[in-house]
């Protein structure tokens, strides 16, 4: 007996349709990831971002906060010359 995956029905929110611009090999492992676990690309990146919400945002206020600190460097670097 074949067995299939469930469907997660995620929660109903308004939604918009919205064009990002990515890599075509990113899009087809977008829809790879979607395919296994049952949703469509949509639901793909919602399951993503809503479950892993904080670590973003971690990783966003890291990144900026490294930019920050690499034009400070810069900065000092330019006045002693």
């Amino acid at each position: 007996m074949e067995h299939r995956a469930k469907r997660i029905g995620l929660p109903k929110r308004e939604v918009h349709k919205h064009l990002f611009t990515l890599p075509d090999d990113l899009v087809v492992f977008l829809d790879d990831c979607a395919n296994a676990t049952g949703q469509d690309r949509s639901g793909f990146l919602t399951l993503v971002l809503d479950g892993f919400y904080d670590e973003i945002a971690s990783f966003a206020k890291g990144y900026a906060a490294r930019i920050v600190e690499l034009m400070a460097i810069a900065e000092m670097r330019n006045k002693k010359k």
